[in-house]
């Protein structure tokens, strides 16, 4: 079957429409394989925004995406493991310094367990960095405090 182009009042560019759903809606048209809705500033005779290709020129970094599937928004964008963006409302993608810092577990989770902040690089409560930057659990102090009290005794024992 055919895809219609979506009435230009609705949202630029778009090319599949949703059955049933009047064209000039926003929710009635979804951007085409290998672009994005970005809502953003919206020029006044397309208010649902514009579909964007998943470029350069539209993201700024546009490795790290995975444009494959219609119907992406701005929002929606598959970040891919490696990758990280502030938000869902931004175009500004940045590669992780360390590949195990931006593993998406979800689609709300921007960083791999036990790594927060810009570019998943601090680490969180009861985390701490390593070597090679990642955020590895630390050990209760409890499981420390016994672990040195054991090696004291047997250095004492073998002295």
């Amino acid at each position: 079957e055919k895809c219609e182009e979506c009435d230009v009042k609705a949202i630029e560019g778009a090319l599949e429409t949703i059955f049933g759903v009047n064209k000039t809606s926003s929710d009635s048209c979804a951007c085409g394989i290998g672009k994005f809705l970005d809502p953003r500033k919206p020029p006044p005779k397309t208010p649902g925004g514009v579909c964007k290709y998943c470029s350069h020129e539209n993201l700024v970094l546009a490795k790290g995406v995975n444009c494959d599937v219609v119907g992406l928004t701005l929002a929606t964008l598959p970040i891919e493991n490696g990758y990280w963006r502030s938000s869902k409302e931004s175009a500004f993608i940045v590669e992780c310094q360390n590949n195990e810092s931006c593993v998406h577990a979800s689609d709300d989770e921007l960083c791999a367990e036990g790594h927060t902040g810009p570019i998943c690089s601090v680490c969180t409560k009861d985390f701490s960095q390593n070597a090679v930057g990642v955020c590895k659990h630390c050990a209760s102090a409890e499981v420390s405090i016994g672990f040195i009290a054991f090696c004291s005794v047997l250095g004492a024992l073998i002295i």
